[in-house]
């Protein structure tokens, strides 16, 4: 807790505008209150640069603490971390199974993510059918739900998810596609 207060202390100096202060000040007290949306929040702050000097490594405390309390946003975005070694060591392993848990509950954005770490065998064993499934629910699911970072879904994502299918489906035999749309039939997380 000290260390939750000692960080909304030293954020707060860093806000450009009274509007910004204001709205930093709200997110950080939500966040010393352990509230799962003030965590996660606070830590896009500290991600982004927003109104607070970038620090990858508060971004991945308060993303953990937001994860650990059910955050499908914040384990995408740990993942991230993760996988890139921003802030925290990096660990390919750590980022898939956290894309693999919000995947599982939906998260459009985590199941792009997950899809390619399988589709390329990083952090996970290489297994290009399952990743093309995966990127395929995520389209599914981004054109399905608007963008609300516990939904991971939107045009963005779905701009990203139907460009990784290209790539990923010009790589690979027509075999391989027919069984990725097989795999999808059957993954929970893509069921309407």
């Amino acid at each position: 807790m000290r260390l939750l207060i000692a960080l909304i202390l030293f954020t707060l100096p860093f806000a450009a505008s009274p509007e910004e202060m204001r709205d930093l000040a709200r997110v950080a007290i939500q966040a010393a209150l352990d509230q799962r949306d003030g965590l996660y929040n606070l830590g896009v702050s500290f991600y982004a640069g927003r109104s607070v000097k970038q620090d990858y490594s508060k971004a991945a405390y308060l993303w953990k603490k937001a994860s650990d309390k059910g955050s499908l946003a914040a384990k995408n975005n740990l993942g991230y971390l993760y996988f890139e070694g921003l802030g925290v060591a990096p660990d390919a392993d750590a980022a898939v199974k956290l894309w693999r848990e919000a995947a599982e509950k939906g998260h459009g954005e985590s199941q792009l993510h997950l899809g390619n770490a399988i589709f390329h065998g990083a952090g996970s064993a290489k297994d290009e059918a399952l990743g093309i499934a995966w990127v395929m629910c995520s389209i599914q699911n981004a054109k399905k739900n608007p963008f609300e970072p516990e939904l991971g879904g939107g045009p963005e994502i779905l701009a990203l998810a139907e460009q990784e299918l290209v790539s990923m489906s010009s790589s690979v035999a027509e075999s391989v596609l027919m069984s990725a749309k097989q795999i999808t039939a059957g993954l929970q997380a893509c069921a309407e």
